[in-house]
């Protein structure tokens, strides 16, 4: 058998039995799309019978299950259809078996379907219950499509005041461990005081509430906007009406003029940017020379500084020397005075001073050992009497037996400083 004959063909001429492999599966091959369409093509009548008829689908289920009766009662078995993709007998039997009365004749529907089986929907019909379920179907896409960018739009910018939240929270941690946790920790108790606490949240407070204000103002702002583009957009809702096809041309033209003066209004920028571009050059380098000149000055005026400072030393130390050499003078001529004016005394009146002067000192070194025996005497014994009495300092009763005024206030002074004679004696 080829392949080339039809399955309807192989069902009329041939047993499924007499039936090659080969041909048994083109057979439920062909037998599966023709189901598949027919499924199709009833679904796309049914949708068309809900939006226009509804009340014919319970009449249609009433019919069927009225059929259903029949052939379980009379054993009726319904001819095999044609299995062209053209007629689909379902939607056939659906349209046949259309009833005015709720009271079926089941002999006459079940004689009419043996005899004939009534009309069938044509492929205008079809075609125009296509292209109305294809309308359907994308204005239900284009509402499902609207509604998904809602949602999209909606969880997007839930996602960006998550992830805004999320930084603001991070943010907020990061600068209270910084300034609570770490800096605001004493060094010897190790603990947070509570002042500092306080004092943060309440700043972080008025913070949050300023940025509340603000976040209001932008709101209301926005909201203003919002109804001013509304108002707007009715408004050219409404001019769109009585816009003609004229005016279309007229802003066409309007158009082209305002892009000429666009070009013309972007070349003279350009001109201006470029002669902008250039001044802003040479205003650059006149201000790098301006500053090369400024820090000489600064330099010349620091020099200048330098040099008064040390002509003012210089003048200083030339009166100095002047003094200097005023008093060497004088004491120069003072000694070339002296020197003119002296005699060479005789020798033997020179070896009798300086004998005279050899026993005067031997006399003063006695005398001042004698003083220094004394004032160590001295000074222990007023130490005694300091210990004796438990007076704290000495008193001038003690040194006023015997002795003149003189005396005594030379006395009175001297046991402030008997230590440090004591130790200039011993040494």
């Amino acid at each position: 058998m080829s392949t080339s004959i039809g399955s309807d063909q192989l069902i009329n001429t041939k047993c499924l039995e007499d039936l090659s492999n080969t041909e048994l599966i083109r057979l439920v091959q062909d037998l599966q799309v023709s189901s598949k369409r027919m499924d199709l093509e009833n679904q796309i009548f049914e949708n068309f019978l809900i939006a226009n008829e509804p009340g014919l689908i319970a009449m249609m289920g009433h019919t069927l299950e009225a059929v259903k009766k029949l052939n379980t009662q009379y054993s009726y078995k319904p001819q095999l259809p044609p299995l062209t993709g053209g007629s689909p007998t379902s939607i056939s039997r659906v349209s046949t078996l259309s009833v005015t009365d709720e009271n079926l004749n089941i002999d006459s529907s079940v004689a009419k379907s043996k005899s004939d089986r009534g009309p069938r929907i044509n492929f205008s019909q079809k075609t125009d219950f296509v292209l109305r379920e294809i309308e359907e179907m994308q204005t239900s896409l284009m509402k499902f499509i609207g509604i998904s960018h809602r949602k999209k739009s909606n969880l997007q910018a839930e996602i960006e005041e998550s992830n805004i939240r999320a930084q603001e929270v991070d943010d907020s941690r990061n600068d209270f461990e910084q300034t609570i946790v770490i800096e605001a920790v004493e060094k010897l108790t190790q603990k947070i005081p509570a002042e500092k606490f306080v004092r943060y949240m309440q700043e972080w407070l008025k913070t949050a509430q300023i940025m509340v204000e603000k976040l209001r103002l932008r709101t209301s702002s926005l909201r203003t906007q919002q109804a001013k583009l509304k108002n707007l957009l009715v408004q050219k809702e409404e001019l769109g009406e009585c816009v003609h096809e004229v005016d279309f041309e007229k802003l066409k033209i309007e158009n082209k003029n305002f892009q000429l003066s666009i070009e013309q209004k972007n070349s003279h920028l350009l001109e201006l940017k470029r002669i902008n571009g250039n001044a802003n050059l040479m205003l650059t380098n006149h201000k790098k020379i301006l500053q090369k000149q400024d820090e000489a000055l600064r330099n010349l005026k620091k020099t200048v500084k330098a040099t008064q400072k040390r002509i003012i030393e210089l003048e200083e130390e030339n009166n100095q020397t002047e003094n200097e050499l005023t008093f060497e003078k004088a004491k120069f001529k003072q000694l070339k005075k002296k020197a003119r004016l002296y005699r060479v005394p005789d020798v033997m009146e020179l070896i009798r001073k300086k004998a005279e002067l050899d026993e005067l000192n031997k006399t003063l070194k006695t005398w001042r050992r004698k003083s220094n025996i004394q004032k160590i005497a001295l000074s222990t014994y007023t130490k005694m009497m300091i210990h004796i009495t438990g007076a704290p300092r000495p008193r001038a009763s003690w040194y006023n037996v015997g002795r003149s005024d003189r005396t005594d206030d030379m006395i009175l002074d001297f046991p402030d400083n008997s230590d440090t004679l004591s130790d200039s004696s011993v040494n």
